[in-house]
């Protein structure tokens, strides 16, 4: 009696409807993958945020530096040749190992010693753990303090365990738009109505800048990169022929018409509550810039992590009297 061949399991593909919590992490990576096979085409269009954000992480470079990009995918967010010449190694993370290694595939021989990448890996943090929050009411019927007891229990544990994958510490550690990315593919996977979605929205951001700012070695600088805004929001063009830059930011928080995962308020709101961040100096926000994509055109803004000033000691004069 001739065998019955074993049918092959099911590829997740994103589809409208959202996946179950198991296929959570399968799910984001096809939706990545897919969203890097368009980015490839598109690549010319990122010339100018490319040039700046580049220009930025370069102007901390050194021969002996370490460097370490988060959700580094293609690579079109930077000049990656630029880069491996100016530094000593470059860790690229990211959940698409294909898009990845394609992108140090593009790169001369010598360079690519350089270059080491870490994925697949999801850096979220919690879409691994949707199972486990939904046991412990994902729906909102658990009393608000029990769930973010937990969650917050969840928060660190994850953030910890995805800095000691990474091989730390490093000089630059930059998140190249991540932010908004996993903001949204939360927002997918639980849909807008969900009544936990602000309170995970804020968990991811916790996760990603434990992570960030804990990759960061003493000394070092973590560069926070996220699209705050774009021209789905707000008609971003005609309104810097106007205002600079900074006063168009400023509004647009004021105002609600940021991206939830950008959100800049939300930083000091979780630097005042989260101890590992308290270590750090007040934040050095840069002006934002423009990045055009086929589809809309983004407010990008970088905010830098540093080691917080130390505080002058007070010398002691000592007099000795001398006798005469």
């Amino acid at each position: 009696m001739a065998k019955s061949k074993r049918k092959p399991k099911p590829k997740i593909r994103v589809t409208s409807k959202p996946p179950a919590p198991s296929d959570a992490i399968a799910w984001v990576t096809a939706r990545e993958r897919t969203a890097n096979e368009r980015g490839l085409a598109s690549r010319d269009l990122y010339a100018s945020h490319r040039d700046r954000l580049t220009s930025l992480i370069s102007s901390f470079a050194g021969p002996e530096k370490r460097l370490c990009l988060l959700g580094a995918g293609n690579c079109n967010d930077v000049d990656l040749t630029l880069l491996a010449d100016h530094f000593a190694e470059v860790q690229l993370v990211d959940i698409d190992e294909r898009a990845v290694r394609g992108a140090i595939a593009t790169q001369p021989e010598a360079l690519q010693k350089k270059l080491t990448a870490q994925a697949p890996l999801d850096l979220s943090g919690l879409f691994g753990q949707l199972s486990y929050l939904k046991a412990l009411d994902l729906d909102g019927l658990a009393p608000p303090s029990v769930f973010a007891v937990e969650l917050l229990k969840l928060v660190h544990s994850s953030s910890t365990a995805l800095v000691e994958k990474l091989n730390g510490p490093f000089d630059v550690c930059v998140s190249c738009c991540m932010s908004t990315q996993l903001s949204w593919a939360l927002t997918e996977l639980l849909t807008k109505s969900h009544p936990r979605l602000e309170t995970l929205r804020l968990a991811l951001l916790m996760v990603h800048l434990r992570l960030l700012t804990g990759l960061r070695r003493r000394g070092g600088v973590a560069l926070w990169v996220t699209d705050v805004s774009s021209t789905s929001l707000y008609p971003l063009l005609e309104a810097l022929s106007v205002v600079s830059p900074n006063a168009l930011l400023a509004q647009l928080v004021e105002t609600g018409k940021v991206y939830s995962g950008g959100n800049p308020k939300l930083l000091e709101r979780i630097r005042a509550t989260e101890p590992t961040l308290a270590d750090t100096a007040e934040l050095e926000a840069y002006e934002p810039w423009l990045w055009k994509t086929p589809s809309r055109t983004y407010l990008v803004q970088a905010v830098r992590f540093g080691d917080r000033p130390v505080a002058p000691t007070t010398a002691t004069t000592t007099t000795t009297a001398t006798a005469g």
